[in-house]
């Protein structure tokens, strides 16, 4: 990728990016009503999508397959999170019970060496 192709990818999330440095804190919502209306990203996505079809399938570019895969597998990944969350989760709460009886088990040791 040439250094022309990195600074024109980058220059829409920039430019957004420096227009929202520029602005008071409380123009902020109006700047975000404005930009993030259902016609804007809707706009902006057509022009994504099409910018992407011009680059990538009309060329017969393999990227769309590389993309595919990632989205693949971010996707599953999110997917997974809460189920994976919850297993970790029951891990340490077996964990905190074990230590829990471990040290009953040595009180009760402890009494009876004791008494």
């Amino acid at each position: 990728m040439s250094r022309f192709e990195r600074l024109t990818r980058a220059e829409p999330i920039a430019t957004g990016l420096r227009e929202l440095a520029d602005l008071r804190v409380k123009d902020v919502p109006g700047f975000l009503r404005e930009n993030f209306t259902r016609d804007a990203v809707l706009r902006r996505a057509r022009t994504w999508r099409d910018r992407y079809k011009h680059k990538y399938i009309d060329t017969g570019s393999i990227q769309p397959l590389y993309d595919v895969m990632l989205a693949i597998g971010l996707l599953s990944y999110a997917i997974s999170w809460p189920v994976e969350i919850r297993h970790l989760r029951a891990i340490e709460e077996l964990r905190r019970l074990q230590l829990e009886r471990e040290k009953q088990q040595q009180k009760q040791q402890q009494y009876a060496y004791h008494h």
